[in-house]
Protein backbone atom coordinates (compact mmCIF):
# COMPACT_ATOMS: atom_id res chain seq x y z
CA UNK A 1 0.00 0.00 0.00
CA UNK A 2 1.23 3.64 -0.91
CA UNK A 3 0.46 6.08 1.62
CA UNK A 4 1.79 9.59 0.64
CA UNK A 5 1.20 12.13 3.58
CA UNK A 6 2.86 15.13 1.32
CA UNK A 7 2.46 16.68 -1.91
CA UNK A 8 5.76 17.59 -4.32
CA UNK A 9 4.57 21.15 -4.92
CA UNK A 10 3.88 21.67 -1.36
CA UNK A 11 5.89 19.39 0.65
CA UNK A 12 5.68 21.63 4.14
CA UNK A 13 1.58 20.88 3.52
CA UNK A 14 -0.25 18.39 5.23
CA UNK A 15 -3.48 17.29 3.40
CA UNK A 16 -6.72 16.23 5.61
CA UNK A 17 -9.29 14.04 4.08
CA UNK A 18 -12.37 16.09 5.03
CA UNK A 19 -12.94 19.48 5.96
CA UNK A 20 -12.89 18.29 9.91
CA UNK A 21 -9.28 16.79 9.38
CA UNK A 22 -10.75 13.51 10.00
CA UNK A 23 -7.51 10.99 10.03
CA UNK A 24 -7.68 9.39 6.17
CA UNK A 25 -8.57 5.73 6.19
CA UNK A 26 -5.85 3.17 5.40
CA UNK A 27 -7.05 2.54 1.96
CA UNK A 28 -5.30 2.49 -1.09
CA UNK A 29 -5.21 6.38 -1.04
CA UNK A 30 -3.25 8.10 -2.75
CA UNK A 31 -2.68 12.05 -2.87
CA UNK A 32 -2.17 13.90 -6.12
CA UNK A 33 -1.11 17.58 -6.70
CA UNK A 34 -4.12 19.10 -9.29
CA UNK A 35 -3.53 23.05 -10.64
CA UNK A 36 -6.36 24.38 -8.79
CA UNK A 37 -6.32 22.14 -5.65
CA UNK A 38 -3.15 21.36 -4.13
CA UNK A 39 -4.36 18.61 -2.73
CA UNK A 40 -7.25 15.67 -4.33
CA UNK A 41 -7.60 12.64 -2.65
CA UNK A 42 -7.53 10.08 -5.08
CA UNK A 43 -8.57 6.55 -4.98
CA UNK A 44 -8.26 3.84 -7.86
CA UNK A 45 -11.09 0.92 -7.26
CA UNK A 46 -11.89 -1.88 -9.94
CA UNK A 47 -15.68 -2.35 -9.42
CA UNK A 48 -17.24 -6.07 -10.46
CA UNK A 49 -20.76 -7.31 -10.28
CA UNK A 50 -23.02 -10.20 -11.29
CA UNK A 51 -26.83 -9.21 -11.28
CA UNK A 52 -29.14 -12.07 -11.96
CA UNK A 53 -31.08 -11.28 -15.28
CA UNK A 54 -33.38 -14.01 -15.34
CA UNK A 55 -36.48 -11.54 -14.65
CA UNK A 56 -37.51 -7.95 -15.86
CA UNK A 57 -36.83 -6.70 -12.13
CA UNK A 58 -33.17 -8.48 -12.50
CA UNK A 59 -32.42 -6.62 -16.20
CA UNK A 60 -33.48 -3.44 -14.80
CA UNK A 61 -31.05 -3.82 -11.76
CA UNK A 62 -28.44 -4.40 -14.17
CA UNK A 63 -28.61 -1.53 -16.46
CA UNK A 64 -28.84 0.48 -13.45
CA UNK A 65 -25.67 -0.71 -11.88
CA UNK A 66 -24.03 -0.57 -15.29
CA UNK A 67 -25.29 3.09 -15.44
CA UNK A 68 -23.98 3.88 -11.59
CA UNK A 69 -20.15 2.79 -12.81
CA UNK A 70 -20.43 4.56 -16.22
CA UNK A 71 -20.97 7.75 -14.40
CA UNK A 72 -17.63 7.32 -12.67
CA UNK A 73 -15.27 5.25 -13.81
CA UNK A 74 -14.29 3.19 -17.17
CA UNK A 75 -15.33 0.00 -18.38
CA UNK A 76 -12.65 -2.00 -19.47
CA UNK A 77 -14.89 -5.55 -19.20
CA UNK A 78 -18.41 -6.09 -19.54
CA UNK A 79 -19.11 -6.26 -16.00
CA UNK A 80 -15.70 -4.18 -14.60
CA UNK A 81 -14.78 -0.86 -14.51
CA UNK A 82 -12.31 0.83 -12.87
CA UNK A 83 -13.25 4.26 -11.23
CA UNK A 84 -10.60 6.67 -10.05
CA UNK A 85 -12.56 8.62 -7.35
CA UNK A 86 -11.99 11.06 -4.42
CA UNK A 87 -13.48 10.30 -0.80
CA UNK A 88 -16.96 12.05 -1.67
CA UNK A 89 -17.42 10.60 -5.26
CA UNK A 90 -16.79 6.79 -3.87
CA UNK A 91 -18.97 7.31 -0.55
CA UNK A 92 -21.97 8.32 -3.30
CA UNK A 93 -20.93 5.23 -5.92
CA UNK A 94 -20.63 2.57 -2.73
CA UNK A 95 -24.11 4.28 -1.90
CA UNK A 96 -25.84 4.03 -5.49
CA UNK A 97 -24.68 0.33 -6.18
CA UNK A 98 -25.79 -0.94 -2.39
CA UNK A 99 -28.86 0.89 -2.92
CA UNK A 100 -29.42 -0.91 -6.55
CA UNK A 101 -28.51 -4.71 -6.38
CA UNK A 102 -30.31 -7.12 -4.19
CA UNK A 103 -27.89 -8.82 -1.66
CA UNK A 104 -29.98 -12.23 -1.70
CA UNK A 105 -29.32 -12.70 -6.14
CA UNK A 106 -26.39 -10.38 -7.25
CA UNK A 107 -22.92 -10.38 -6.59
CA UNK A 108 -20.92 -6.71 -6.08
CA UNK A 109 -17.28 -6.79 -5.37
CA UNK A 110 -15.01 -3.58 -5.32
CA UNK A 111 -11.27 -3.99 -4.94
CA UNK A 112 -8.83 -0.94 -3.79
CA UNK A 113 -5.58 -1.07 -5.89
CA UNK A 114 -2.83 1.37 -4.72
CA UNK A 115 0.06 2.73 -7.19
CA UNK A 116 2.06 -0.50 -7.56
CA UNK A 117 -0.74 -2.36 -8.56
CA UNK A 118 -2.03 -0.08 -10.98
CA UNK A 119 1.50 0.22 -13.09
CA UNK A 120 1.53 -3.60 -12.95
CA UNK A 121 -1.92 -3.88 -14.90
CA UNK A 122 -1.55 -5.46 -18.31
CA UNK A 123 -3.65 -5.42 -21.00
CA UNK A 124 -3.66 -7.67 -23.70
CA UNK A 125 -6.14 -7.58 -27.08
CA UNK A 126 -8.80 -4.58 -28.44
CA UNK A 127 -9.85 -1.81 -26.40
CA UNK A 128 -7.02 0.18 -25.04
CA UNK A 129 -7.21 1.19 -21.58
CA UNK A 130 -7.85 4.51 -21.01
CA UNK A 131 -5.43 6.66 -18.91
CA UNK A 132 -7.81 8.06 -15.79
CA UNK A 133 -4.59 10.14 -14.72
CA UNK A 134 -4.05 11.77 -18.00
CA UNK A 135 -6.82 14.98 -19.36
CA UNK A 136 -9.16 13.37 -21.93
CA UNK A 137 -9.56 14.98 -25.28
CA UNK A 138 -12.40 14.87 -27.25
Amino acid sequence: MTFRTTCPSFPNERPSCNASGAATPKASLLWSCRDAEPFRLAMLILVTYDVATVDRAGQRRLRRVAQACEDYGTRVQKSVFECQVGQKEWVELRNRLLHEFKADEDSLRFYFLDETAARRTEHHGVDKPVDLTEPLIL
